[in-house]
């Protein structure tokens, strides 16, 4: 996929290059939960490509959300002045998922590498979290053209759904550590990783209430 090419968007125009950042972000979930479960290493380097383009579309709605109105007066200056404050406020959100990501290539990476071993459990819970965290990316990138208020309706309940499995799962585990049935080392991996997808869900959920303003 080549999602490199978009220009430079205006604050009312950022659909491209949000398009191809949550498609780009779908695409890493997928390598970092192959990577997890079988513990290969090499299927993170797409993850570690991708998170630079990700970087770089970013920035492109940073530089929208930076340049100055266009001098309009009225309800359209207004309209101007709200679309760049939007922008600034989904550049920061975007960024913060990005970082989680990166965190999770880092997280998979680590426990591959150090052979670290998850129970059948944990990659179940994973599995469910980041194939349902998958979903929403791709329900926002149809948001982006459709604003439907229903799909978005629907990212913001999911999303919190999930969150609040993240924190059932995280409390299970930690039970099951202080029972003696996991290691330290595998579960500090495990609730790390928890911890950023839940990151990123809440703000994802921030990010599908102002949809219908791209």
């Amino acid at each position: 996929m080549n999602i490199e090419s978009t220009p430079i968007p205006t604050p009312g125009d950022m659909g491209g290059p949000l398009k191809a950042i949550y498609q780009g972000m779908e695409e890493s979930l997928t390598n970092i939960f192959e990577t997890v479960r079988t513990g290969q290493a090499s299927l993170l380097m797409p993850a570690k490509t991708m998170n630079t383009v990700i970087t770089a579309k970013i920035q492109e709605i940073g530089q929208a959300a930076a340049s100055p109105p266009d001098g309009h007066r009225g309800g359209q200056a207004q309209n101007t002045d709200h679309n760049h404050k939007v922008a600034g406020d989904m550049t920061k959100r975007l960024d913060i998922i990005r970082t989680n990501l990166e965190k999770l290539i880092t997280l998979a990476e680590d426990k591959t590498v150090k052979g670290v071993l998850f129970s059948d459990k944990a990659v179940q819970e994973l599995g469910y979290l980041i194939g349902s965290a998958k979903y929403l990316f791709r329900c926002m990138n149809d948001a982006v053209t459709t604003k439907n208020p229903t799909l978005i309706k629907y990212v913001i309940d999911t999303a919190g759904a999930l969150e609040d499995s993240a924190d059932k799962f995280s409390q299970e585990h930690e039970e099951r550590l202080v029972a003696g049935l996991c290691q330290p080392q595998s579960s500090a991996i495990f609730i790390d990783m928890l911890n950023n997808l839940k990151s990123s869900l809440w703000h994802l959920k921030a990010l599908s209430r102002k949809a219908q303003y791209l």
